[in-house]
């Protein structure tokens, strides 16, 4: 059973009221996450940038400049950004602590510090960053991810991590990671392009010996019919 949130009065309102809709702005508030980050299609560090605002336990938090994150990125892994609230402030830092769900804060947590951002550290590679905005984020979007590298092939490979697809398709601007639905939607569409291209051929085909008929033809239609008389 869900229990409905107290409204205020819109006539004379009084101190009751008040207390009712700052209770209702916190309730209807929590999680909420409109943290902005630099980077986010490429693989350097991510800045946090001006402008993002989100909650964490129940109090609001706006960044007036680009903040930096602090500490270091565990190598290999999946790693976070935590907002760390203090006070009347909060600063960033990454951390490999995997968060839990939260649902009556509705964020992820780890402790008092919410995740707002994951990625993988690669080498000295920031990559696959995923904003932390929702519930999904750490189930339905974990899928085997294919990779298309446009460096040594004439329309770019696609394969999947563990090597056993790889595909020739159009070439592509710059290197990338794509989710596995992306890459099965690529798949199709190449498939497409495969059959569309030898039923082309066909029709080329045709049509040559179609006009090699018609000059072969000794009477005046010109449709082939005397051709092989």
């Amino acid at each position: 059973m869900a229990n409905k949130i107290t409204e205020s009065a819109e006539i004379n309102p009084q101190n009751t009221d008040w207390q009712n809709l700052i209770s209702k702005t916190i309730k209807l508030g929590g999680g909420y996450n409109f943290a902005q980050f630099s980077a986010m299609d490429t693989d350097a560090a991510p800045q946090v940038l001006a402008g993002s605002r989100f909650e964490i336990n129940g109090s609001f938090y706006q960044c007036v400049s680009n903040e930096s994150i602090t500490g270091t990125p565990a190598a290999n892994v999946v790693n976070y950004v935590y907002a760390i609230p203090n006070g009347s402030s909060c600063s960033f830092q990454y951390s490999a602590t995997a968060p839990t769900f939260q649902p009556q804060k509705g964020g992820w947590y780890n402790g008092n510090n919410r995740a707002l951002l994951k990625f993988t550290m690669s080498g000295n590679n920031y990559t696959n960053k995923e904003m932390m905005r929702d519930f999904s984020v750490m189930y339905d979007r974990q899928k085997t991810e294919g990779r298309i590298d446009a460096t040594n092939t004439r329309l770019g490979n696609i394969s999947s991590n563990d090597g056993t697809e790889n595909q020739t398709l159009g070439t592509f601007s710059a290197s990338g990671t794509y989710p596995q639905t992306e890459l099965q939607t690529v798949r199709a569409v190449t498939a497409g392009v495969r059959t569309l291209e030898n039923l082309l051929t066909l029709l080329s085909n045709a049509s040559h010996k179609h006009q090699q008929t018609i000059l072969n033809c000794n009477c005046d239609c010109n449709c082939g019919c005397c051709a092989d008389s």
